[in-house]
């Protein structure tokens, strides 16, 4: 009976988080299936319709296609995730292996760095990017989007590194490899978990920030977050939109999410058991 009680009060508990998080999916998901009238009246039963993404398509910024908007998030988040994981191996595997004086206080520095608030570099940003003509550029937003996740990924990053012996990379030296020989072919396969991890965290960073688009794009580099910025009118909020942008915007973090867990489930597998 104890037993019984245990199992019954662990999947209510499941069930419980499981509702906590989908039913405000679900809830965003079915607003975007509402008409204006069915919005208003906020009924359980309505006549589902898909005029609010169709109208999604119909809509621009400033005369800028919403494709052109998808492809802008698309280009500037993967390659923001790239380069900030890139530069974040390497420094997560420096501050691991090499020996060096003030290596805590360093690590706490590059941390630090993550806290300062994205709106409190926007108006330097701003000002810089104007005399520098990247505004209103994918460049401009590639840049401050990969110096801002770099601290994070680098902090989660050296764990990964730390938790790999030292004498792989001997062993692979006795072989003939030099030290980023060793890194590329050994020491990275084996934090393929730890990387695929961490790219969540860059993805979800990149494709939802609203903060430094709105600030450094007016039409040439709007993004997806900047276009659903757009649903607030004279008349009010537009809710049907702005469900259907929060769906187009959830979807493609879901799809990617589930390719890395894939990724990231593989990676665990084949590292769970060495000699």
């Amino acid at each position: 009976m104890r037993k019984r009680l245990a199992s019954l009060y662990h999947a209510g508990v499941s069930v419980l988080l499981c509702a906590v998080v989908l039913l405000p999916i679900l809830y965003i998901t079915q607003l975007s299936f509402r008409g204006t009238d069915d919005v208003l009246k906020n009924t359980l039963f309505f006549q589902p319709t898909l005029e609010n993404y169709a109208q999604i398509f119909r809509e621009t910024v400033n005369y800028l296609p919403f494709v052109t908007v998808l492809k802008n998030s698309v280009l500037v988040t993967l390659i923001s995730v790239s380069g900030s994981l890139i530069l974040a191996c390497l420094a997560a595997y420096a501050l691991a292996r090499l020996r060096m004086k003030h290596k805590m206080g360093v690590n706490y520095l590059i941390l630090g760095m993550r806290m300062i608030p994205p709106i409190a570099i926007v108006v330097p940003l701003y000002m810089l990017w104007s005399k520098l003509g990247l505004y209103d550029t994918l460049t401009g937003l590639i840049l401050p989007f990969i110096a801002l996740d770099i601290p994070l990924s680098t902090w989660l990053l050296q764990g990964f590194f730390k938790g790999i012996p030292e004498n792989l990379e001997e062993a692979a030296a006795i072989d003939g490899c030099t030290r980023f020989q060793a890194f590329y072919r050994v020491i990275l396969p084996l934090t393929a978990p730890g990387i695929a991890a961490t790219s969540i965290f860059s993805f979800s960073l990149s494709w939802n920030n609203l903060t430094i688009p709105m600030a450094l794009t007016m039409t040439k580099a709007a993004t997806m977050p900047v276009l659903s910025a757009q649903v607030k009118t004279d008349d009010g909020v537009l809710w049907g939109q702005l469900g259907a942008y929060a769906v187009l915007m959830i979807v493609p973090m879901v799809i990617f999410t589930a390719c890395v867990s894939k990724f990231l489930v593989k990676g665990m597998a084949s590292g769970a058991v060495k000699e």
